[in-house]
């Protein structure tokens, strides 16, 4: 599977590799698009808002983000990638911390509002964490833009910028063919990391 779909179709883009994983797993999922089954829904923009760090803020993040790029480089290349993603996982964490750390206002979770929520008195939504996965992004989205809305959903993402949060936005969009093509889990996402991915969530 990594051989014939997998890196294919992650490094290099097959469209025919993609395409034949389509048909075989075809069969074997029932999905229906929200296009498909709402026509009448209002739309949906979307925006993305750049902040800048304060000076103390943005400090403290570049003294953080050198510390753990020196030590997980180095733990990649005497360890390999595979051993050390909990630590990667871990200085994304910290960093992604600092970077959302001056927001003074409270919003719910990403997780509490991806699932078993109708929002649809809401018309904005704002997102402050931006996810691995887009695919939750767009369901946490989704529980304001659904069936019984009536009016214009706008969304908003937040993200301060020269830092991870700005990279993850990036890789999200490397990643958002991908999710199209296939229906890909948080923790497939998550695995999916290269080690060029990690260089430059680290830069």
């Amino acid at each position: 599977f990594k051989s014939q779909f997998a890196n294919p179709i992650e490094s290099a883009g097959d469209e025919k590799s993609a395409e034949l994983l389509r048909k075989l797993v075809y069969p074997f999922i029932l999905r229906r698009t929200k296009e498909q089954v709402a026509l009448e829904l209002p739309p949906r923009t979307e925006r993305v808002v750049y902040t800048d760090m304060d000076s103390a803020q943005k400090k403290f993040y570049n003294q953080t983000r050198e510390r753990y790029r020196a030590e997980l480089l180095d733990l990649i290349e005497t360890e390999g990638m595979n051993n050390v993603r909990f630590k990667v996982l871990e200085g994304l964490l910290r960093l992604r911390q600092i970077a959302i750390h001056q927001i003074p206002f409270f919003l719910i979770s990403l997780k509490a509002g991806g699932v078993g929520l109708n929002l649809t008195a809401a018309d904005y939504v704002i997102h402050l964490d931006p996810w691995w996965n887009p695919a939750v992004e767009m369901q946490a989205s989704d529980r304001a833009h659904r069936i019984g809305q009536t009016k214009p959903v706008f969304v908003y993402k937040i993200i301060a910028r020269d830092t991870v949060e700005e990279k993850i936005l990036q890789l999200q969009e490397k990643k958002r063919a991908l999710i199209k093509n296939i229906i890909a889990t948080e923790a497939s996402f998550f695995k999916s990391l290269t080690q060029e991915d990690v260089k430059g969530l680290f830069e």
